[in-house]
């Protein structure tokens, strides 16, 4: 396999609460032609509701509350499509998420032309391609014409084979699983919030042995393990009506992984999204 090319690295670190700021710094470092003083600016930002990640469009608004990955789209007048996306990784989110296998994993999609490419990282976070098109719908990932797609993309997926000695081929949810067992908290001082913590979850000593007996279990079913998504939720797969092509984007948890997991983890995130009928396009 033909080694991947890497982007270049800035050290730049972007305040979440100087975000436009922090992006022109960026963009004069990789797109020095462009004019600083007529760029336009848009933003997203991932929320966490429920458990469910949101994608939030605003215009000339940045959120602040939660764990959050901020996102800001930059063009100037008449070159729209040729936006680039920085986005700033939230507070501690790099607890569960290893940002160089992600940016690793997105080389490697996009050599394969499954995803868009990557115009520099930066210390908090990076800038990448836009690619034009519509988060799903509760409505259109039940349209045949868009699942069928989203079927092909994810076993083309799946029958990648990365070899970057670095990757990891054993079944990566274990890892993840014991990672957050061990990052999840185990008391509250507030006493309100620990009565909610017990009555909702079951003692630490109890999560652990049934993943014991799951982990057991589930291994002994020999599943095929493939270069999965692992996180293919409705806001995570972008539809182009016009090209009627998809493309699967954010790949934090992106690794080799039971084939089963990720057909199923398609569904029950579909399955239980809300306010997904916000669009892509910025």
């Amino acid at each position: 396999m033909d080694q991947l090319c890497k982007e270049p690295h800035l050290d730049i670190v972007v305040e979440e609460n100087e975000i436009v700021d922090g992006a022109k710094k960026i963009i004069k470092k990789i797109r020095p032609t462009w004019p600083l003083n007529n760029l336009h600016f848009k933003f997203l930002k991932y929320v966490f509701l429920n458990k469910i990640k949101i994608k939030i469009y605003l215009k000339n608004i940045i959120f602040t509350d939660g764990i959050t990955n901020k996102l800001i789209g930059v063009w100037y007048a008449e070159h729209y499509n040729e936006m680039v996306l920085i986005r700033v990784y939230g507070h501690k989110t790099d607890l569960l998420i290893n940002r160089k296998d992600e940016t690793r994993n997105i080389r490697i999609l996009n050599k394969a032309g499954f995803t868009h490419s990557i115009y520099a990282t930066f210390n908090n976070g990076l800038a990448y391609q836009f690619i034009e098109g519509n988060i799903l719908t509760i409505e259109t990932v039940r349209d045949p014409k868009i699942y069928i797609l989203i079927a092909k993309r994810m076993a083309q997926m799946h029958k990648l084979k990365p070899e970057d000695v670095e990757i990891s081929k054993e079944a990566c949810i274990w890892n993840k699983l014991e990672k957050f067992m061990e990052i999840m908290p185990k008391k509250f001082i507030d006493d309100i919030k620990q009565a909610r913590f017990e009555k909702l979850i079951k003692p630490f000593i109890i999560l652990k042995q049934n993943y014991q007996v799951l982990k057991k279990e589930l291994i002994s079913l020999d599943n095929d393990i493939v270069f999965a998504h692992n996180d293919l939720l409705l806001g995570n797969i972008l539809y182009n009506q016009k090209e009627n092509t998809v493309t699967f984007i954010d790949f934090e948890y992106t690794a080799y992984n039971y084939q089963a997991f990720d057909i199923a983890n398609h569904f029950a995130e579909f399955a239980g999204n809300i306010n997904t009928h916000t669009k892509y396009f910025l």
